[in-house]
């Protein structure tokens, strides 16, 4: 961890730190406190040496707007120096499903779909694409009524689709964008299914960790059945999870309006 986001350090002039929560390609996160919210707990997330950061971006002006249950809502973002940004998002005190080893139940899978979904319609009513739906991204929070799926981070979002581009964790992408081709918001349904086939068995739908493999195989594979691995899932789960992984944009739920009337 950098020194100066060492546990106790003040970052922006108000925000102190506690402790490092996670780390990838695109940032780091921390808990921190909120000095000016009367210490209220954030995520704060700080990504270094953008070039061309701003934050002016559509996207992130949208996501400021966005307040759903199952969304880490953004509360502010700006610009470091030199080139980098930072956003500051509602604290999630849960587990993200990149720790979680499964199989999980099938009650627990069904609410992880409701959940996605219901988040991804009000994203997707937004006119954005998160683009970055990955267990790391999905937190599942503790609660009275059982646990909440939580959707986080939004720094790959977009407004409509990126042209020409494969954006996105890779082993998490629609097929359709490993070929850099015309896509819309179902790729976010494509991996919303990856991550519950993942949760539900225990395993990935193909298990490699050679990305051009994976993408070679999903666009000329179609997904295993989730009960060609557990013997116990319900039809109706096994079809929904099936639709969300089909090859062809078309063959998956129109939006996910249609995934949450499956659930």
């Amino acid at each position: 961890m950098p020194s100066d986001h060492a546990e106790g350090n003040i970052l922006l002039g108000r925000y102190c730190v506690r402790r490092l929560l996670g780390a990838g390609a695109h940032g780091r996160v921390y808990l921190a406190e909120d000095l000016g919210r009367g210490a209220r707990s954030v995520a704060l997330k700080l990504v270094e040496d953008v070039a061309g950061a701003t934050i002016a971006d559509p996207a992130e002006q949208m996501l400021q707007t966005l307040r759903h249950p199952n969304w880490a809502a953004v509360l502010e973002s700006g610009r470091t120096r030199p080139n980098g940004t930072y956003q500051v998002m509602r604290f999630v005190d849960g587990e993200s499903l990149d720790r979680i080893d499964g199989p999980s139940s099938i009650e627990l899978t069904y609410r992880l779909l409701e959940d996605g979904a219901r988040v991804l319609r009000a994203v997707h009513d937004h006119g954005l694409i998160h683009y970055d739906v990955t267990p790391g991204n999905l937190i599942m929070e503790p609660g009275p009524a059982g646990p909440t799926f939580v959707l986080t981070d939004g720094g790959l979002a977009h407004v409509g689709p990126v042209a020409n581009v494969a954006r996105g964790t890779p082993m998490y992408m629609a097929p359709e964008l490993t070929e850099k081709g015309e896509h819309d918001h179902r790729v976010d349904l494509y991996s919303l299914g990856l991550v519950a086939f993942r949760f539900l068995t225990g395993r990935d739908p193909i298990e490699t960790d050679d990305a051009g493999e994976v993408f070679g195989r999903r666009r000329q594979e179609d997904a295993p059945r989730a009960s060609s691995i557990r013997d116990d899932v319900p039809a109706a789960l096994d079809e929904l999870l099936a639709s969300l992984l089909a090859r062809l944009p078309n063959e998956r739920p129109a939006d996910a309006h249609a995934s949450v009337s499956y659930t």
